[in-house]
């Protein structure tokens, strides 16, 4: 059976690393690795050589990000992608066609297989992110596709409401925790040596991206900036992911670490290990990244959600919401960074861990692909 998986983007790819090792090394699989976008983007740090390095063999090298970062570029990128996907698969059918999560690039895939009459697999479907266009492409791909790999029990039953039916439905838990479970995460050492630099004894780890459905969608980082600049801890920013107004997010956190080295650091990249291991060492992870929700309880690292982005996720007593705005993050990061709530934050559970006694998700996964039968009714999606 022939599976294609698509990756455009370097915290995907880290989610999807045991499923893709699972495929290739299945004797009844074939892998079809499609790469795009952010990885072949030195501005995201050329994180195709992460896949390279993992050994995998990767079926298609299509489209990179375009150079700009407004939101007809992305509409451009979306048009560009399903033709080279199209012209891809016409020449390299698949069985399946794997799609995971809620970024725009997805929804290029979708729609060629869609059109080619392929069946689709969809994993984290059933998820809310009220605030972002995320979740507008998320429950897109929910009805396009044609199998479901829900990350938590919630997410499942929201895709039954929406009129999926109960075969379709697979509860797996989040893929990204499965590397938790069978992988040791990097010793300090190798982490330091990773990032060039010595990390202080406390630090805030902040992860801001775009507010895709805000008419400002930089104004949270900015009330971000304006709280963080009256705290005395040093803070050590990710760069965002490549959704509109991503530049200047990346623009402000380069100013910043110039001009304040003793305080400020950056992370272009990290491979997912090592993003996991920084968020361990952190005092608090601060920003509006799916990390924090999906990752961060399983390493019990107290977090601050700032504003609208994951607008109705489920999160676990490791985390805190606040409004975007300087004063309310302000009061949250004295909240997080207290005794009280460090102590609450190692005992959390994740609501987005697998269900007890599966055995790991990707397995899960690829024998459900293996068995379902590619039928009329499968394709027809119909009750």
């Amino acid at each position: 059976m022939r599976i294609s998986i698509i990756t455009t983007s370097r915290a995907e790819y880290g989610h999807l690393y045991w499923l893709i090792r699972t495929i290739a090394e299945h004797p009844d699989c074939a892998l079809d690795l499609v790469v795009a976008g952010a990885h072949q983007s030195p501005e995201f740090g050329h994180t195709i050589r992460e896949i390279q390095k993992d050994g995998f063999p990767i079926g298609a090298c299509l489209s990179a990000l375009p150079e700009t970062d407004t939101r007809a570029d992305m509409a451009h990128f979306s048009g560009q992608l399903i033709q080279e996907l199209t012209t891809h698969w016409q020449t390299c059918r698949p069985d399946w066609v794997v799609v995971i999560a809620d970024r725009y690039e997805m929804l290029a895939p979708a729609v060629a297989a869609t059109c080619l009459g392929l069946p689709i697999a969809h994993i984290e479907g059933g998820d809310v992110s009220g605030g972002a266009l995320d979740d507008h492409v998320r429950n897109a791909l929910s009805k396009l596709a044609h199998l479901h790999f829900a990350p938590s029990q919630r997410c499942a039953q929201r895709l039954l409401a929406m009129g999926e039916a109960p075969w379709r439905v697979h509860h797996v838990g989040a893929l990204s925790l499965e590397r938790l479970v069978r992988e040791a995460l990097p010793s300090m050492e190798a982490l330091e040596a990773t990032l060039g630099f010595q990390l202080p004894e406390r630090f805030l780890l902040a992860a801001m991206h775009p507010v895709t459905l805000a008419d400002d969608v930089t104004a949270d980082f900015d009330a971000l900036l304006a709280a963080l600049a009256q705290r005395p801890e040093p803070v050590i920013f990710c760069y965002p992911n490549a959704d509109c107004g991503h530049r200047y997010i990346r623009e402000k956190i380069v100013m910043l670490c110039r001009n304040h080295p003793e305080r400020y650091r950056a992370v272009v990249n990290l491979p997912h290990l090592h993003f996991i291991k920084l968020m361990d060492k952190a005092t608090a992870l601060i920003g509006n990244s799916s990390a924090g929700i999906m990752e961060s309880p399983t390493v019990g690292v107290a977090c601050l959600n700032v504003g609208d982005r994951q607008l109705g996720r489920e999160t676990s007593d490791n985390t805190l919401t606040v409004p975007a705005t300087p004063e309310a993050i302000l009061e949250g990061i004295e909240i997080i960074t207290s005794i009280d709530f460090q102590r609450r934050a190692r005992r959390c559970t994740n609501p987005y861990a697998p269900p007890a006694g599966q055995g790991y998700s990707s397995e899960r996964i690829v024998q459900t692909l293996l068995t379902t039968p590619i039928d009329l009714r499968l394709l027809r999606k119909f009750p």
